[in-house]
């Protein structure tokens, strides 16, 4: 999947030129720590194997009182509404996993990811300075993970 994203995908996903093996970082994805990571895939089905499209994360800090939410979804895919389904999945694996904050940082060129989030409610910020946008969405047993609650 990481080959079928532009260099500018995956500069919005990690905010840096991508400099090492993509099969590093592949593999990096593929082997989450399941104390403090949740990842997700989506794939389809291409000729006789599956292909991924897309790759969903959260990533809790040590305590558990916030994740961090990231996304990447292969050019040929984007526009088609998996960024939405993914953040919907992770917004209530959040809340399932008893998670109460969910985060995300991204830079602001990235208007896929502002609009998905505006739409779930997440308070959003700008850091100019740093060049950064971040987001940030309660999904404790108070709240709506989708945000219409």
């Amino acid at each position: 999947m990481l080959t079928a994203c532009s260099e500018e995908s995956l500069y919005s996903r990690y905010e840096r030129r991508v400099d090492e093996s993509l099969d590093a970082l592949a593999q990096e994805l593929c082997i989450p720590d399941p104390r403090s990571e949740r990842t997700f895939v989506a794939e389809i089905d291409h000729g006789s194997f599956p292909t991924i499209v897309g790759i969903a994360q959260l990533i809790a800090n040590p305590t558990h009182t916030a994740a961090e939410y990231a996304l990447l979804v292969a050019d040929a895919w984007q526009n088609q509404g998996l960024g939405s389904a993914f953040t919907d999945v992770c917004l209530r694996v959040a809340h399932d996993w008893g998670v109460p904050r969910v985060v995300a940082e991204f830079l602001p060129s990235n208007m896929r990811m502002i609009r998905i989030l505006e739409k779930r409610r997440f308070d959003m910020s700008r850091d100019l300075r740093e060049h950064v946008v971040s987001g940030q969405k309660l999904v404790g047993p108070s709240e709506s993970p989708r945000g219409d609650g």
